[in-house]
């Protein structure tokens, strides 16, 4: 019994003198958003300028926030909050990144007043983080301090680069397909690529999906993961629509969707060319916003680090892609998602999907017309 008191006290003192280094954090498997939301204060928030280094520090500052959505570090130190203002009418891409910080702060970006918009990061912010192709519109942007009730302030240096992108492809004028999921199913089926169905369904979702899309259209009846709640773990299957023919005229892909999912699963494009024997992956303008995490080892459908849609977009979202290098081919889209085996969010959710491109060459209206007159 002696020697138990013994080594316990041992264990006891070696844990005060040789405490865990407060920088090393090893994402736990399965992050929560368990936080009540709304707790961020913004009402003394500071502008901030692309290019202008601004320096902080929390120092005297109370913590009103422990938890960022798609992030399970403990943020306990007083957090300050920053504002970014990009005007339109194009779309913006850009980063936070701290440098000369002390005593392990973190940043993140929001796309309001809210610890729940959290971009998903899956870095979750730490010392530097990106959004890609947003709209314009003001951003929040907090530095927050890992640990439990830090005993030493943290202090940095603010950067924000910023770059202005006229979006490619959208919007177009001229639409060769437009599958509104609004108005029906428009013919999607399920194509399996992991451990078992998600399910991906249509109709009128239940739960916190967004009611309006994108343009302020009303929102009804979506392709989605789940129609009744959050997606399944362990799960990977595709939705896929088509076939599509891509012609000069019509070489731009549109998605407007909605996505909510832990930064561990995620959602991608991809293309068949042959009926849906093999895929390639294909990218929005200026890329994915986030990566499936890279110790995701039971990701489904998905590979860790993959890129991919996950986080949270918040709203309905539009993302553009390029389809010149499918000319003169036919194809079908797929919506691959997979989830791995712990903490699932409401998942995927596809508005809308348009082909199109400019207006018809004249060539191509002359033509129609002769086709056309055939018939009278």
């Amino acid at each position: 019994m002696r020697f138990v008191t013994v080594l316990m006290s041992l264990l006891l003192i070696a844990a005060v003198v040789f405490p865990a280094a407060a920088d090393t954090k090893e994402k736990p498997e399965g992050p929560v958003f368990q936080q009540t939301r709304g707790l961020l204060n913004c009402s003394n928030a500071i502008p901030i300028q692309c290019g202008v280094p601004v320096t902080g520090t929390n120092a005297g500052l109370t913590s009103n926030v422990l938890l960022y959505n798609g992030c399970a570090w403990n943020e306990g130190g007083g957090e300050v909050v920053y504002t970014l203002t990009l005007p339109g009418p194009n779309v913006w891409s850009f980063t936070a990144t701290l440098s000369n910080y002390t005593n392990d702060p973190d940043v993140f970006i929001l796309s309001a007043c809210d610890e729940a918009t959290n971009f998903g990061n899956p870095l979750c912010g730490h010392i530097s983080t990106t959004v890609s192709l947003v709209p314009a519109g003001t951003y929040y942007i907090v530095v927050d301090q890992y640990g439990t009730a830090p005993t030493y302030p943290a202090t940095w240096t603010l950067t924000v680069t910023c770059t202005e992108t006229t979006p490619p492809c959208c919007p177009f004028p001229h639409n060769c397909y437009f599958l509104d999921f609004n108005q029906g199913p428009n013919g999607w089926y399920s194509r399996p690529c992991g451990s078992g169905p998600v399910p991906w369904a249509w109709g009128m979702p239940v739960g916190s999906v967004p009611t309006v899309a994108c343009n302020g259209v009303p929102r009804t009846n979506v392709l989605i993961t789940n129609l009744a709640g959050n997606y399944p773990n362990s799960k990977g299957e595709a939705a896929v629509v088509g076939p599509f023919t891509i012609t000069p005229d019509c070489k731009c892909l549109e998605l407007c969707h909605y996505y909510y999912m832990e930064t561990w699963d995620g959602g991608n494009v991809r293309v068949s060319t042959d009926g849906g024997t093999t895929w390639t992956r294909i990218a929005p303008a200026g890329g994915y916003p986030g990566v499936v995490y890279s110790g995701a080892t039971s990701i489904q459908c998905l590979t860790p680090s993959e890129p991919c849609f996950n986080g949270n977009s918040t709203t309905f979202v539009r993302h553009c892609f390029d389809l010149t290098q499918y000319v003169g081919q036919t194809i079908h889209v797929g919506f691959f998602f997979g989830s791995d085996s712990s903490v699932n969010y409401r998942g995927w959710a596809i508005k809308w999907l348009k082909i199109g491109g400019a207006e018809p060459s004249p060539v191509e209206d002359g033509s129609w017309g002769t086709i056309k007159a055939l018939y009278r």
